[in-house]
């Protein structure tokens, strides 16, 4: 399956609905479920419009069916004017749109899109004889914890829409009851230990690429569960369900163990580099973390200095005075310390003089728009800056196009990482990739 993209990036699904010329529903859905795979750890960053065109069957017998291909082509211009250039539309239906918004700010933002299209909808239609007011209804659903597919973030949106079409012509947000939120972690906590017991979990790897070089540096270990039912749940919801199920300390070490294998599997061919690896709070603090990580290094035969533990800034202020003992015991046996995600939380200074870390990982909020903004791309150059001062190895994550590679380049960060590099990939194709490198 190719990827979609804009501006050569990537390549463009042409699926096409013939009469509209928006995409066709197989094409929606297949961009849609990249597009969530992209904002796993996002949740609330994708929205999904749905519109339907009330009693079109009337505008069918009123006008024919010529007059109802002419609503059907209006309603297709008034779904694009209502996207931006970095969304989709589509008609996933006979009478039936969808708008993907992307990189949306939440519930709010995802409105305006609906109300803008609602706003739009209210038009005469051009070339249509007589007086025949279209009607829209619209619902919409963001991506959540709970809705990490694009059969379940459309089935939300599905849900908002046949609220609308019962009560009002406003638009209606999907929001999912704390009954069926209940109901709903009882089924997946249960399964997720499954998961892990029949290997339906596995592991994937993003190469992060050193900018002087030009080459692959190291990789983080993402992990992934496609559930039967729900299709990809986020990883932000595997770790909520792990803690809540008191599983957490069994899939951390999972993952460090898959990861370590992985590392090892890299040394055999000839490339020595290192494995990262997300630590959640309540497994970092654990006081006997260090002795187990060295186990399982030693275990694979992995050098200590090629297993990277990245900490996020609110693990570090849930944690408090117990993280900085780990952090001293395991730069004492080689082991790497990373802040991710630096500058999404508010202890950045603070941390920064009191913890020795060796990598800092920049938001991807911050690296999305230095190519049109030159504050952001003054706020990042700043940031690489202190850390170069701190003798920190900087690290931009979410790095999507060129322009923002070259941006990066020229300000003199270290390393980046993101689709612009390469998506989430299996061992085998990141093994691929070391070796046409290494040609």
């Amino acid at each position: 399956m190719k990827e979609p993209g804009r501006s050569g990036d990537l390549v463009q699904w042409s699926d096409k609905d013939a009469l509209t010329g928006l995409l066709s529903r197989s094409a929606f859905l297949s961009i849609l479920d990249w597009v969530l795979s992209k904002h796993a750890y996002n949740p609330g960053r994708i929205a999904v419009v749905v519109a339907d065109i009330q009693d079109f069957h009337r505008i069918n017998r009123s006008c024919g069916l010529g007059g109802g291909d002419l609503v059907l082509c209006q309603c297709a211009q008034w779904v694009r004017s209502a996207c931006r250039a970095k969304d989709y539309s589509g008609r996933v239906g006979d009478d039936q749109f969808a708008l993907l918004l992307t990189d949306i700010l939440g519930e709010e933002h995802a409105m305006l899109a609906a109300h803008k299209l609602l706003s739009l909808s209210r038009m005469p239609v051009d070339r249509l004889e007589g007086q025949v007011r279209v009607r829209l209804r619209i619902g919409l659903a963001l991506s959540s914890e709970s809705a990490g597919s694009a059969d379940m973030l459309m089935q939300n949106a599905f849900t908002a829409l046949y609220q609308a079409k019962k009560e009002n012509e406003n638009p209606v947000v999907f929001h999912e009851t704390a009954d069926e939120r209940h109901e709903l972690d009882s089924l997946l906590s249960s399964d997720l230990q499954r998961a892990i017991d029949d290997k339906e979990t596995r592991l994937l790897f993003q190469p992060k690429k050193h900018l002087r070089s030009n080459r692959i540096c190291g990789a983080e270990a993402l992990i992934r569960w496609k559930h039967p039912g729900r299709g990809l749940v986020m990883p932000s919801e595997i770790i909520r369900l792990a803690q809540t199920t008191g599983i957490l300390d069994q899939l951390t070490f999972w993952i460090v163990d898959q990861s370590l294998r992985a590392c090892a599997a890299w040394g055999e061919i000839g490339f020595d580099m290192p494995v990262s690896v997300n630590f959640e709070s309540d497994t970092f603090a654990d006081p006997d973390l260090p002795e187990r990580l060295l186990d399982a290094l030693a275990l694979w035969r992995v050098p200590s200095c090629n297993l990277v533990i990245e900490l996020t800034e609110s693990t570090l202020m849930t944690t408090s005075g117990r993280v900085p003992a780990n952090i001293e015991r395991l730069n004492e046996s080689g082991v790497k310390i990373a802040i991710d995600d630096f500058g999404a939380g508010y202890s950045s200074l603070a941390y920064l003089s009191q913890l020795n870390a060796q990598e800092l990982k920049i938001d991807k909020r911050f690296i999305d728009t230095i190519e049109n903004s030159t504050r952001d791309l003054k706020l990042v150059e700043t940031i690489i800056k202190l850390g170069h001062n701190l003798g920190l190895s900087v690290t931009a994550e979410g790095v999507e196009r060129r322009a923002q590679y070259e941006r990066l380049r020229q300000i003199g960060c270290d390393v980046i990482q993101g689709y612009f590099i390469s998506k989430p990939t299996t061992l085998t194709d990141l093994e691929a990739q070391l070796r046409d490198e290494a040609e």
